[in-house]
């Protein structure tokens, strides 16, 4: 296996626009909405009557969300810059007419920002509409059985801690489970006025 989630099965990522939430273990390949492959092969582990995790990396840390939460996984595209908005905030983007502002989280999380060829970014249904989370990599749906995800250790770094919700292992990796809905507040910037303006960055 290469770094982080060890990857047993592959799973070709759904087309863009897929909802997330239809995945089944078999063999699909989805790409990004600009037509390029998101990452490499991945695994995917589903059973009916568990919660589903989408795990992604930060640096050599596996993080983890609700799949539930998730709406899409698009390839990095241009980011429109917003001025005088927090530094982890990138800016938006337009994806199919809709604007989404889009939030780096390893900034958030104190870390030194990087892109590579497997950069993508995970568009979320929050409160106030859809964010998208800037992440190194996409890894793989998990299940972890609700009695294997811990709560989040007490030695957990301030930027960080507020953000994540526990803890659970696969595979001998520690994998960090983030608190979606506290995640509200990295994006709570009103950028719905600025559609106009906006190129339309994403088409699919």
């Amino acid at each position: 296996a290469s770094r982080g989630v060890q990857r047993q099965c592959h799973l070709r990522r759904r087309p863009a626009g897929a909802h997330l939430g239809d995945w089944q273990p078999r063999r699909i390949r989805a790409w990004g909405a600009c037509g390029r492959q998101i990452g490499g092969c991945v695994s995917v582990e589903a059973t009916s009557g568990k919660e589903r995790f989408l795990c992604f990396h930060l640096g050599h840390d596996a993080y983890a969300i609700p799949l539930l939460a998730v709406k899409e996984v698009i390839a990095i595209s241009e980011i429109t810059a917003v001025p005088q908005t927090p530094k982890h905030f990138l800016g938006i983007i337009n994806l199919r007419g809709q604007v989404i502002s889009v939030v780096d989280l390893r900034i958030k999380l104190a870390l030194q920002a990087e892109r590579g060829p497997e950069t993508a970014i995970i568009i979320c249904e929050m409160s106030h509409g859809p964010v998208g989370f800037v992440v190194d990599s996409i890894d793989s749906v998990l299940h972890p059985k609700a009695g294997d995800i811990a709560p989040k250790p007490a030695l957990t770094q301030d930027h960080a801690a507020d953000y994540i919700r526990g803890v659970f292992r696969h595979q001998k990796v520690l994998v960090l489970l983030l608190d979606i809905s506290a995640m509200t507040d990295l994006a709570h910037v009103d950028v719905s006025h600025l559609a106009p303006s906006l190129p339309q960055t994403i088409e699919v």
